[in-house]
């Protein structure tokens, strides 16, 4: 005879999402794991990247939950062996998944077509096919209590995320919001401990990059730092700023030929290891997730996104935030597009980045120097 379904959530497929919004899902968890035990199945398990599994594991670390990296099994299969309910937060592909997203044990949650309304409004919401639009406005319905995007609020990406478990808290996510502050410190605590014990020997990174100010100008979207602006900081500024990018990224070649302080990275390890050594500015993208696990000494630079979606509640980097003539903007991968929606192949609020970005690092470049005198005093 089989066991009876548990209502509450015993596996999270974070596989179909963007490593960014991976971790905002885990920071949360983390955070239910730890004060909103009773929100989860007594074995909870999370499927993620293997790009992402000892990550993953570090933020979890002592919680009761599972992480599994490319798992095998489809979201077709995950109901069969689960006892509990299963998150996936994505929206439904065919009407099979519908179907079960509405009577199965899954939950096909469509958060991001949410939070891109959200932001692009009717713009986005006229481009939808009749189907779409009723597939979303049905869930939303179920999954947010509400029918119209406009009632909705920026909170959090990892709130977004699970917002079918908080469904079942008597606290509002207003509450827990609050309530979260305090436990990302403990994660963040677990990160910089893991970071610490990296085998430097192995690493790329070399040895003196150490005290700089690193500067990540690269992301999926036309929220990437366009390399030309790239080599007006670093003729005004020189070695003091060294750029960062993935090897796979879109401008690696063109920043390779132009930039001279460049380094490229093709691990999370190294990643985490920059960051921790130096002085980290980044646009709104995976590397400022990572940033917010490590330290509050950081600028975020947005653009199209806001800060209240973006960083988490208990984190508090500086930021830069510009707001585009256009905007708002729907989000486009610039893998999928060579020109954003209104055509340009950069975002038309960099125009006016580099005076911002100079006042920045001429007051980080003083706030070094000032640790640097101290440090000194301190060994004499």
């Amino acid at each position: 005879m089989k066991p009876a379904i548990n209502a509450k959530y015993s596996y999270f497929d974070f596989r179909s999402i963007g490593f960014g919004d991976c971790i905002s899902g885990l920071v949360v968890i983390a955070y239910l794991a730890e004060t909103e035990r009773e929100l989860l199945s007594e074995h909870s398990t999370v499927l993620v990247s293997r790009e992402l599994e000892k990550l993953a594991q570090v933020i979890l670390a002592g919680a009761p939950i599972s992480v599994e990296p490319e798992c095998t099994q489809t979201s077709r299969s995950l109901h069969r062996i689960s006892n509990g309910r299963v998150l996936i937060p994505r929206a439904p592909r065919d009407a099979w998944e519908l179907f079960r997203a509405l009577l199965g044990k899954e939950t096909f949650l469509n958060w991001a077509e949410g939070c891109q309304l959200e932001v692009a409004g009717a713009k986005l919401w006229n481009t939808w096919s009749y189907i779409r639009k009723t597939r979303f406005l049905v869930l939303q319905t179920l999954q947010f209590r509400m029918s119209d995007p406009r009632s909705a609020a920026p909170i959090y990406i990892g709130f977004r995320l699970l917002f079918s478990v908080f469904k079942q808290s008597p606290r509002t996510v207003t509450q827990h919001v609050l309530r979260c502050r305090g436990t990302y410190y403990s994660i963040r605590e677990r990160v910089q401990c893991y970071v610490s014990s990296l085998d430097t020997r192995t690493s790329r990174v070399p040895q003196h990059y150490n005290g700089k100010i690193v500067l990540f100008p690269g992301a999926e979207s036309f929220n990437a730092i366009p390399v030309d602006l790239c080599k007006a900081i670093e003729e005004r500024f020189g070695s003091l700023v060294m750029f960062v990018l993935h090897k796979s990224d879109r401008a690696a070649q063109e920043a390779g030929e132009k930039l001279r302080n460049v380094f490229f990275v093709d691990n999370i390890d190294d990643t985490l290891l920059l960051i921790a050594r130096n002085y980290p500015i980044a646009v709104d993208s995976f590397v400022s997730h990572l940033i917010q696990l490590i330290t509050d000494e950081a600028t975020i630079i947005f653009s199209r996104e806001v800060r209240e979606r973006f960083v988490h509640p208990g984190a508090r980097p500086r930021t830069i935030e510009m707001t585009p003539e256009c905007a708002p903007c729907e989000y486009v991968s610039m893998r999928k597009s060579a020109v954003c929606p209104i055509g340009r192949t950069t975002c038309v609020a960099f125009e006016s980045l580099f005076p911002l970005l100079e006042r920045e690092i001429l007051l980080v470049q003083r706030n070094l120097e000032i640790k640097m005198v101290q440090r000194q005093t301190r060994h004499e």
